[in-house]
């Protein structure tokens, strides 16, 4: 992919980012790396959580493309592509891949600065490799940077490696030439570290500051390869603007010299997932409270069924709207049990008094209905046929659009690898726990190169990309809740695009605690992309099954999960990864595997190693689209054989996530809307 290219991707997306806000009043911009930093070297500063950063940096002759996401409070991950060049106005000659990540171990107080661990290329070519720890403190209208580093950001070193006293292993050094995958194994080795710094000043000019750094990167490597170019001294100067549009920050541009030689440029775009306006359904007015109290002869108890398109707080607030009118007038309380696609959550009682007097009088608040309100276990029968008739009319069913597409990073000529479809999903609740689903796949464009017909894994999924109409899915599954607590699922049919089986879950999520654990297991046999529909299954078969445990971090929408068990490849490993799920239906995850078998790397090298992102945004606000619409990215590799987990119709997790304490408490502020 050309720069030209790679500038117009970044400029189209961007045009979509503009409806985000980053109302920081020192906002943070990033390196030419897009790191968040001065000119060259990386700061300790961090974004707020749920920012999206999209942009590309150039300086001869490289030119890095880069998207990148403060994907929880400590934690900012990036998606790298650097590309050399030996004009500016032709195409790359080489790609190097990459995937970075700033772990902020310390925010700053007055007597302490802030301080992060970071690894450049942490997943992906050696080029672009290095490893640091960075201390940032402000005193006044300035921000100090002082850091010191392995790798390539170590330049030409000046100490030797501590760690060499832990272990000969950290004096091995990396050929930042080679096409070997940068692994784990390389992580803080050299023989020398680096030490850079730097200071930002913020001007009086509202959105300007000056940079300057020393340290940062050696262009040593490249003058002795490149032939003409000459290797700029290691300092840097340059400035940076943010322009302010009605508390909106959405760009950032700068702009100076390396070394007296070099010039360098960097345009990003900027905007947090919190505050993304496309949500997943449309605003309307919720229901008028009869006043004085009416006499209808309702019940004031109901089964609430909930959407996975609106916060819960916002369909229990509305619910309890209409109970209220419906309630004979000495009724205090209002009952709601809770459920989600046949998962059993928490029966809820609210005053009703409390409800009232918060919508007609406006003397209680959300807070104090929460305070007041009850969540207690449900109690949980076994419906009868009549009885379901009764609670779901017989056209009870979901529907869900979704436009899926998929991305990898690569050093081959394309520059990045494509796939793209638009999946329509369709769920119908039947009786006694069991639900089906169908959903039928177009395949739109794709540039996945081909590979052989395989019977395990992923590598053969051009294929799949290639067949114009498949069937995504198609299944029965049976979900059933013990309790509120714990929960299981079986599932036979079509499972995914690649894979048919039967199989099931089951995990134990306690109401009000933070962790949940489970375990899954599924027998499966791969489908034939070279048929019609893609339905016929190929003879050979796999296991695959995981024990898995989820963590959610305090006050936050973050959730830490940690997989272990047996992949699509018949290897063994472990997935660990982090996910938000924001109350505006903005999800996002970020994602590592490692497995005892090594595959093909994304740039020719041999890797145990699998990782990406992925961002869904509901996009049913917009005219004439369903609501009930999302697109979903997925940046990782495509057509990988090891580390591949079957993604299946029904994750437990997901289907509590409505019902669990932490979505209610967080989503509780949406109760009046």
């Amino acid at each position: 992919m050309t720069i030209y290219r790679i500038t117009m991707m970044s400029l189209g997306v961007s045009a979509f980012l503009m409806g985000f806000a980053c109302n920081d009043a020192w906002a943070n911009d990033t390196n030419i790396l897009g790191n968040i930093g001065l000119n060259t070297v990386p700061s300790a500063r961090v974004d707020d959580m749920g920012t999206m950063r999209l942009g590309l940096g150039v300086s001869e002759p490289y030119a890095h493309s880069f998207l990148g996401l403060q994907i929880a409070k400590p934690l900012y991950i990036q998606l790298r592509q650097t590309s050399q060049f030996e004009n500016v106005k032709d195409g790359a000659t080489r790609l190097y891949p990459g995937l970075d990540f700033k772990y902020q171990l310390f925010s700053e107080t007055k007597n302490r600065p802030a301080m992060a661990l970071g690894i450049n290329s942490a997943l992906g070519h050696k080029k672009m490799s290095s490893e640091y720890i960075v201390a940032s403190k402000r005193k006044g209208d300035f921000d100090f940077t002082l850091g010191t580093a392995w790798g390539r950001l170590a330049g030409k070193g000046h100490l030797k490696n501590p760690l060499n006293a832990i272990s000969s292993h950290f004096r091995e050094s990396r050929d930042y030439n080679s096409e070997s995958a940068q692994n784990i194994d390389d992580w803080f080795t050299g023989e020398e570290i680096g030490f850079f710094g730097g200071v930002q000043y913020h001007t009086p000019f509202k959105g300007l500051s000056l940079k300057g750094d020393i340290g940062g990167y050696d262009y040593q490597n490249e003058a002795r390869l490149i032939n003409s170019y000459d290797a700029p001294s290691p300092w840097s100067v340059g400035f940076n603007y943010t322009p302010e549009f009605k508390n909106y920050k959405p760009a950032s541009f700068s702009a100076g010299i390396i070394g007296g030689e070099q010039v360098f440029a960097r345009l990003s775009f900027q905007g947090n997932l919190k505050n993304y306006l496309g949500r997943g359904a449309r605003q309307d007015a919720p229901t008028i409270i009869h006043s004085p109290r009416r006499n209808y002869k309702g019940e004031n108890t109901t089964r609430l069924d909930l959407t996975s398109y609106l916060p819960a707080a916002k369909q229990i607030g509305r619910t309890a709207r209409t109970l209220s009118n419906q309630a004979y007038p000495d009724d205090e309380n209002l009952f709601i049990a809770l459920r989600y696609k046949n998962i059993v959550g928490p029966d809820i009682t609210i005053p009703r008094a409390n409800l009232e007097n918060a919508v007609l009088n406006k003397t209680s608040s959300p807070e104090e209905i929460w305070h007041s309100a009850t969540f207690t276990d449900p109690k949980i029968k076994f419906l009868t046929f009549r009885d379901y008739l009764n609670e779901y009319p017989i056209d009870h069913y979901e529907s869900e659009i979704i436009f899926d597409n998929k991305l990898s990073l690569s050093e081959d000529d394309s520059g990045v690898l494509f796939r793209n479809a638009l999946i329509f999903n369709y769920e119908k609740i039947l009786p006694w726990g069991l639900q089906a689903g169908f959903s039928p796949r177009f395949n739109l464009l794709s540039n996945t190169p081909f590979k052989t017909l395989s019977t395990s894994g992923r590598q053969d999924e051009a294929l799949f990309a290639n067949n114009p109409v498949s069937l995504d899915k198609a299944y029965l599954s049976w979900l059933y809740s013990i309790n509120q607590h714990l929960h299981i699922q079986s599932t036979i049919g079509y499972l995914e695009e690649q894979y048919a089986g039967v199989g099931g879950e089951v995990l134990y999520r306690p109401f009000g605690k933070r962790y949940a654990i489970g375990a899954q297991g599924w027998h499966v046999k791969k489908r034939n992309p070279t048929e019609p529909m893609a339905t016929e299954l190929q003879d050979e078969s796999n296991f695959t099954g995981h024990a898995n445990i989820f963590y959610e971090l305090p006050n936050q929408v973050t959730t830490v999960f940690v997989k272990a068990g047996q992949y699509l490849d018949n290897d063994l490993g472990g997935t660990i990864g982090i996910q938000n799920n924001f109350d505006n239906g903005v999800k996002l995850k970020a994602f590592a595997t490692a497995t005892n078998k090594k595959d093909v790397s994304i740039f020719g090298g041999q890797t145990s190693l699998y990782g990406g992102l992925q961002l869904t945004l509901p996009i049913g606000n917009i005219p004439f689209i369903p609501e009930n619409t999302k697109t979903r990215l997925t940046v990782a590799p495509i057509a990988r054989r090891t580390g591949q987990i079957l993604d299946t119709p029904n994750k437990l997790y997901e289907l509590t996530e409505p019902v669990s304490y932490r979505h209610l408490s967080q989503s509780w502020s949406h109760l009046l809307d």
